[in-house]
């Protein structure tokens, strides 16, 4: 058969122009993510698609660069491990996106979620832990210091189950009682009027609302007249937290606990966050006797133990401040028990409840751990 010259001619014409119609959609396509950079930091979740986009579909190519690392190099001015840290920010918006409605408002933010990265469960963790604590006032310094907490809290869980943990001492100092459990159902079985003082620093989401009027009425129940309530407290949801104190106690002041190190950022409102409200209340009759200082400086809280600790040494202050040698404290919210070691520390008596039974555990250790060192010098 043959064919004409004419034919073949128009089959050639035909393959170049598939070809150069092939190359023209892809050079389309890589000015369109290259426009998405050229605008800069708009969106930095585009900015690290439209890299890995360029990556792994190798488009960086068809304008002559040999490598994705040569492209950044000589066509944005990026280095190799700055490109990947916006691919990785971007790659944390996307897996938080399908999870939470609020992401990371900043390629810092997400960034510091990259060691976790591949572990979905872990990203959520983290995030929502920072968010519970801090609001909108999340910074990159928080979200980076909760990767590094729970990194030491997933090891001290994995020599735990490796038997490779000390155990959970049997017994603890005589003076510090901690136990498993919900505080209002563990509350039951405290007599009236037998606590000093009940300090404590519940969970400040939203969430966790419901369980002031709980504290209020077992503070209320078992103080000894003239005992005080003190608590940590978030900001969003203060002004719902005091009125319900005061329907079963009696406002006595408003304090601070002072942040040194990074402070936090709100967006709405607008500030700077470099304080913590303590919450002052007592139980009927109230005097004038004790002294204390209204601002209370505080260390970086130790996540070591509990993803929402604090630092034992204004616990302790404020332990000194409104009991005396041998009284008794009550902590319903013990967590990884900075209340405890505060009143070990000073002597006082501490009964502690913590709902999670691995971080009643923990508590329980570190309580042993500084009683041993004590002992033995």
């Amino acid at each position: 058969m043959m064919v004409s010259a004419t034919s073949t001619t128009d089959n050639q014409i035909e393959m170049h122009l598939s070809t150069s119609t092939k190359h023209v959609g892809i050079l389309q396509l890589l000015a369109g993510y290259e426009a998405t950079i050229e605008r800069g930091l708009k969106t930095f979740t585009e900015v690290g698609n439209a890299l890995l986009a360029i990556r792994d579909g190798r488009l960086y190519k068809e304008k002559g660069y040999e490598t994705f690392e040569v492209y950044c190099r000589e066509r944005w001015g990026m280095s190799r491990p700055r490109a990947y840290q916006m691919i990785g920010a971007a790659s944390i918006v996307s897996t938080l996106s399908t999870m939470v409605d609020k992401v990371p408002t900043s390629e810092r933010q997400a960034r510091e979620l990259t060691p976790l990265k591949g572990d979905e469960k872990a990203i959520l963790e983290v995030w929502r832990e920072v968010h519970e604590e801090y609001g909108d006032a999340v910074t990159a310094a928080t979200i980076k210091r909760a990767v590094i907490n729970r990194a030491k809290r997933v090891k001290r869980e994995r020599r735990a189950a490796a038997q490779q943990l000390d155990p959970v001492p049997e017994t603890l100092p005589e003076d510090i009682t901690i136990l498993t459990g919900d505080m209002r159902e563990l509350g039951t079985s405290l007599t009236d009027d037998s606590v000093t003082m009940v300090f404590t620093d519940p969970p400040y989401a939203k969430e966790f609302l419901s369980l002031w009027p709980d504290l209020a009425r077992l503070a209320a129940r078992v103080l000894r007249p003239g005992g005080w309530l003190v608590a940590y407290s978030g900001q969003l949801y203060l002004p719902q937290v005091m009125n319900t104190l005061a329907e079963h106690l009696t406002y006595y002041w408003l304090a601070g606990l002072h942040h040194n190190g990074a402070h936090g950022r709100l967006f709405r409102p607008p500030v700077f966050q470099a304080m913590k409200p303590i919450l002052v209340y007592r139980k009927l009759p109230v005097d004038y006797d004790n002294w204390f200082c209204d601002l209370v400086e505080s260390p970086a809280g130790s996540k070591e133990y509990h993803k929402w600790g604090q630092s034992v040494e204004p616990v302790r202050y404020l332990v000194e401040c409104f009991t005396g040698p041998g009284d008794l404290v009550l902590d319903p919210f013990l967590g990884g028990g900075t209340a405890a070691l505060a009143c070990l520390q000073a002597g006082r008596r501490c009964i502690g409840y913590e709902i999670d039974a691995g971080v009643a555990d923990d508590a329980r250790r570190r309580i042993g751990e500084y009683y041993d060192e004590e002992k033995n010098g």
